[in-house]
């Protein structure tokens, strides 16, 4: 048995939406796109002033701020126009009503949703609002949490009284009665503690630090910066002591006399050379990780004799080459390939540095 569904005309329901101006109404209507579901549409009747004086004027019903819908309207059929007397208070959201919105200036959905009310829908709003900052806010803090894990150092672990260990060991480094040493790889032994006047002239031990019982990294990137700052302090030890020798010409008719110091700024240039090579090198291992440094003795070696050339320049230009560098290259040969060891203050000639440091050492 089919029932028959009568549905108001154009006429009708303008002369019924002019009486109910301003009123709250329920209207049931079926969308021609989908004449299979009833709708229904709750609101406030507005009217739309007409363009011409005398056309046929045409009302809104005001469902949300953002959800209206105009009548008549040909793609609109309404079924019934009821006055809407009292809202349950249960009712928090009209299941049954579909937003729809004007055709002309709106989107109209394609099927029907349920949507709150105007104040639950602000409420909802800012709910939601208010998670998703939440959840951002809490995304930021897990980035930057992570962000300072990775750049943090694992601190080594220190049992007691290992500090007070280490000062005594350094202590004896420095006066030469105990040197503990370091295994920096197979074949390759090295000092933990030296003074900061010849880590200058070691890589190694600008890259790693002594810390309880074993040699630490210290943090990517910061050994460049820490050899840039201890440098002009480590030149103030290694004073220029060789001879300069200086030639004079001159004549009857121009008897002003030329000195020049050609030895001496040779020398200079030599070890400006040697310091950009040992800063070039240094910051490439620098930038490495761990597990990327050099790992055997063969790859250590062109960074060793890097600080090897800028301590022999050093050496050269206090003691002259004699003394100096051509000591310090023979001996640092032979102590490398026979035992291993690279120590650049016992590659220092004798005793001539002690007094050379004691007469210039800043007061």
């Amino acid at each position: 048995m089919s029932t028959v569904v009568s549905f108001m005309d154009a006429d009708v329901v303008r002369d019924r939406l002019s009486d109910l101006v301003d009123e709250r109404v329920i209207i049931k209507y079926i969308n021609i796109r989908d004449n299979s579901t009833e709708r229904t549409a709750r609101g406030t009747v507005v009217e739309i002033p007409g363009a011409l004086p005398h056309s046929a004027p045409r009302f809104r019903i005001v469902h949300t701020p953002n959800s209206v819908i105009v009548l008549p309207n040909p793609d609109l059929q309404v079924l019934s126009i009821s006055l809407q007397k009292e809202r349950a208070k249960s009712q928090g959201v009209l299941r049954d009503e579909v937003t729809s919105v004007d055709h002309i200036d709106r989107p109209r959905p394609t099927q029907p949703s349920a949507e709150p009310s105007v104040q639950s829908d602000r409420a909802w709003m800012m709910e939601m609002f208010n998670k998703m900052q939440e959840q951002h806010m809490q995304q930021l803090k897990l980035i930057t949490e992570v962000q300072a894990a990775n750049r943090r150092e694992p601190e080594p672990r220190r049992e007691a009284g290992s500090d007070v260990a280490q000062y005594w060991q350094m202590g004896d480094a420095m006066r030469g009665q105990d040197c503990p040493t370091w295994r920096l790889a197979e074949g390759l032994i090295l000092p933990r503690f030296m003074p900061e006047k010849f880590v200058c002239f070691s890589i190694p031990h600008l890259l790693f630090k002594p810390t309880g019982s074993s040699m630490v990294r210290i943090p990517r990137g910061t050994a460049v910066n820490n050899y840039k700052l201890m440098l002009p302090n480590c030149k103030q030890h290694f004073p220029a002591k060789i001879n300069v020798h200086i030639k004079r010409t001159g004549t009857k008719e121009n008897p002003t006399a030329t000195a020049t110091t050609q030895d001496g700024q040779g020398i200079r240039a030599q070890i400006d050379r040697v310091e950009r090579m040992f800063l070039h090198l240094l910051a490439k291992l620098d930038d490495l990780e761990d597990d990327e440094l050099p790992a055997s003795k063969e790859e250590w070696m062109i960074y060793l004799d890097a600080g090897v050339s800028v301590l022999e320049m050093y050496a050269t230009n206090t003691l002259g080459f004699m003394k100096g560098g051509g000591a310090i290259s023979t001996a640092y040969d032979h102590a490398i390939m026979t035992t291993g060891r690279f120590d650049p203050v016992k590659l220092w000639p004798g005793d001539e540095f002690r007094k050379i440091s004691a007469s210039s050492a800043p007061a």
